[in-house]
């Protein structure tokens, strides 16, 4: 009788366990994602922390040529050209930058740069090179749409 009585439960019983080993793999996928979550925010930290220490390198090996495109004096060729190779990787740095506040959820930094995209950007002879740079700086995704926007309203005036 209660062989019997086990048997006819047995498709609740079987029901509960997958129900159980449902719960167990949805767990699990919350925890991988939020470990691809971590490991993005760390990613972009890192990489925001390189490309800012390249670009103050890059900066300081070529201060006299950054000095003067800064101060937008006259630059012969080679000078222009490693001019506008600084400020690429100056923009560049920005929007590293900014991905890695994104992903930090710092709002504080996140509305920082995009006042530096604004205003400092808009202020630097850096702003001529921006047209060659829009295209790969609006591929890089959808968050960076507001440092996007800040960007072409600076090169406007």
């Amino acid at each position: 009788m209660k062989n019997l009585a086990l048997l006819k439960n047995a498709p609740n019983f079987a029901v509960i366990l997958s129900l159980l080993l449902v719960a167990f793999e949805l767990n699990q996928n919350q925890q991988s994602l939020l470990e691809s979550n971590n490991l993005a925010r760390i990613e972009a930290a890192n990489n925001a922390f390189v490309g800012s220490t390249a670009v103050r390198q890059q900066q300081l090996e070529n201060i006299e040529i950054w000095v003067k495109g800064s101060k937008m004096e006259s630059l012969d060729e080679n000078e222009e050209a490693v001019f506008r190779i600084l400020c690429g990787s100056y923009i560049f740095n920005l929007g590293n930058l900014y991905e890695a506040d994104f992903y930090s959820g710092n709002t504080e930094k996140i509305n920082s740069r995009i006042y530096q995209a604004g205003t400092l950007w808009g202020q630097s002879a850096c702003n001529k090179v921006y047209p060659e740079l829009r295209e790969s700086i609006r591929t890089r995704g959808e968050m960076y749409l507001p440092l996007v926007i800040a960007l072409e309203e600076a090169t406007k005036e």
